[in-house]
């Protein structure tokens, strides 16, 4: 059995096993995680890091990477402001839509595009300090992470890819 101990956040320690367990159940029956689901494993598998196998290892522990504090902010801001309960309007629904300024933070987040050059830093910045479940200490992290390289914000998606490509090339460099 697995200790998180401190290394995680009180609020997660409480839900560790029954957010845990439903992931799994989601991954066993072919289902899709949402953003927050993935979100939490990244921050356990940081955790758990001794637990995984090397390759897994060694992707959440790239730096710039998956499991780093301000993708896992993001990932957080994305599920808790941006998607939660918003639907791609259809002519007559009475739903919350998202908005085309939301669509165009959700493409600066995930994809790290902004050819209007609209999504404000500090509307991000703002979010990920009011949504976050992180430490205050890995929040303060993940708002000068975003903030120092916003003009080179890659986007969830492209560093996901970076560590996963360049730990691929490291294990075949290796061989």
């Amino acid at each position: 059995m697995l200790d998180a101990g401190r290394a995680l956040p009180e609020k997660q320690r409480d839900k560790l096993r029954p957010n845990l367990e439903k992931s799994l159940d989601k991954t066993e029956k072919r289902k899709n995680l949402s953003p927050s689901e993935i979100a939490f494993v990244l921050q356990v598998g940081k955790v758990a890091k001794s637990a995984l196998g090397a390759d897994a290892g060694a992707v959440l522990l790239r730096t710039p990477g998956p499991a780093d504090a301000d993708q896992l902010a993001i990932f957080n801001l994305i599920t808790s402001e941006y998607r939660n309960g918003k639907t791609h309007p259809v002519a007559g629904s009475a739903r919350n839509f998202t908005t085309c300024d939301d669509m165009r933070a959700l493409r600066m987040l995930i994809f790290g595009f902004d050819e209007e050059k609209t999504v404000s830093q500090k509307k991000i910045t703002d979010g990920i300090s009011r949504t976050s479940w992180l430490s205050k200490q890995e929040t303060g992290q993940a708002i000068d992470r975003v903030s120092q390289g916003w003009g080179k914000f890659l986007g969830v998606v492209p560093v996901l890819w970076r560590a996963l490509d360049e730990t691929s090339a490291r294990k075949t460099t290796a061989a």
